[in-house]
């Protein structure tokens, strides 16, 4: 049996809680820090097996220490990655590593170059739902894929930043984990209602080569909490709806089903095993650090801070950092985006 990998977590105690019981509970991990810069205790088993400790040069200069997982936004910076990766640690951060896409290639090219891993992944990714949907598009149950559409609606509490880098940004990474594509065409438009200079609602669209379409509607108005995501194909419509509701809606245009049980236009729920999407995240980093290949989801991280980021300059109306190249298809002349 293989030894346990040794984590420290970091961050504020109501976002490094959930985290350090997720690791605590995985076999496959050792907790073994926990750094609390509020000096909150944690739950009661975990103070009981773990160091805690207000110095983060002693974290670094711990080398029987594998991984440090960030908890929040309030404990992560790209100085404490760079410094993490230089001291040969592989790195967990949730929710996002950073808002420069520039910023994050520089972090995954150093930790390329040192042999880490760094993980920067949405838990949106590891829902029941969502697992059920990749295997949905893997066996071609949907038929061909046309177009996806995502709604969140939001407290009115959350800012600006947050309706896009926070909300947009967990969207955009289920939406390109499903594709397993990156867009060539991106575009926004951000809307004020209440107060000059904030955003109220957003609504931006995602081109792929393919011709799929990515459609996103963000509202921090409707007076609701509501998150969904439609996956439309030309058999089923996939509507996954938080991270463990998915129920499937035959198209009506599907001809060729002959199925007497899924009419054209029916509505099947599907039952989802109960997921716990930090522990399942968790796990996903633990498996990444023991697996020498890199794949999809390492680029993932890095592809959805750079169109989160262009679809922040678009919203802004601005083009800074981008090259419009004037292409010519059957539909007439098209403007093509391409990060630069």
């Amino acid at each position: 049996m293989r030894k346990p990998l040794t984590v420290a977590v970091i961050g504020s105690a109501d976002r490094a809680k959930p985290l350090a019981q997720a690791f605590e509970e995985l076999p496959q991990a050792d907790l073994r820090w926990i750094w609390d810069q509020q000096s909150l205790l944690c739950r009661r088993s975990v103070e009981e097996r773990v160091v805690r400790t207000a110095s983060w040069v002693e974290l670094l200069e711990d080398e029987q220490l594998d991984a440090i997982a960030f908890a929040g936004a309030d404990a992560v910076s790209p100085e404490r990655v760079r410094g993490a990766l230089g001291a040969g640690k592989h790195v967990y951060v949730e929710p996002l590593l950073t808002e420069s896409a520039a910023e994050a290639r520089e972090l995954f090219r150093m930790a390329e170059r040192n042999d880490r891993r760094l993980w920067a992944l949405s838990p949106a990714l590891f829902g029941a739902g969502a697992h059920r949907l990749r295997a949905l598009l893997r066996n071609g149950t949907l038929g061909e894929i046309f177009y996806l559409h995502g709604r969140r609606f939001v407290a009115t509490s959350m800012d600006q930043r947050e309706l896009l880098w926070s909300v947009g940004s967990e969207t955009v990474a289920v939406a390109l984990d499903l594709l397993r594509d990156e867009p060539i065409e991106m575009s926004a438009r951000a809307t004020s209602y209440l107060e000059q200079g904030t955003v109220d609602l957003l609504f931006a669209e995602l081109r792929f080569a393919t011709g799929i379409v990515v459609h996103m509607h963000l509202s921090r108005l409707d007076g609701e909490e509501s998150e969904s995501l439609s996956v439309v194909g030309s058999e089923f419509t996939a509507v996954l709806e938080g991270a463990s509701r998915l129920r499937l809606q035959a198209s009506g245009a599907a001809g060729r089903r002959n199925d007497e049980l899924v009419e054209p236009g029916s509505t099947v729920h599907l039952r989802l095993p109960p997921a716990e999407v930090t522990r399942e995240a968790c796990a996903d980093f633990l498996m990444s650090i023991r697996s020498p290949e890199r794949g999809h989801r390492e680029r993932l991280a890095s592809t959805v801070i750079e169109v989160v980021e262009e679809l922040a300059r678009a919203a802004r109306g601005e083009d800074e950092g981008a090259v419009l190249e004037d292409t010519v298809q059957d539909e007439g002349k098209v403007l093509r985006l391409h990060r630069a």
